[in-house]
């Protein structure tokens, strides 16, 4: 992994998954089936990482109103991280990659795999 690469990614890895996120998240607490900032920042961290295999099927389950689509980027979970995670850029990133799967989907003739 180059260290561009691993920067990217450095900040998701860095959750300890505390909980601290999803308390303070407004999301959260209106939404019963909302994934959440702690487990969409750890599936961003697993998105990015180019050692992984993932395809993009747990990307597509995540493409909904209760995953990355969810979120009012209220960012009260960046606020709350004790450790300075920001887990609204990795649900943006998220959705950026859920959007070009789409798109890719659409007018390519295929999802991507990748």
């Amino acid at each position: 992994m180059s260290e561009e690469d691993r920067e990217k990614i450095d900040q998701f890895v860095n959750c300890i998954l505390c909980g601290i996120c999803c308390a303070s998240c407004p999301v959260v607490s209106s939404n019963e089936n909302f994934t959440g900032p702690a487990a969409l920042a750890k599936l961003e961290r697993f998105m990015g990482d180019s050692r992984e295999d993932r395809g993009s099927e747990t990307l597509r389950q995540e493409a909904t109103q209760d995953g990355v689509f969810g979120c009012h980027l209220v960012t009260r979970c960046i606020e709350a991280c004790p450790k300075n995670v920001r887990p609204t850029d990795g649900i943006t990133a998220l959705r950026r990659r859920a959007l070009s799967d789409k798109f890719k989907h659409l007018f390519g003739g295929q999802r991507n795999e990748d």
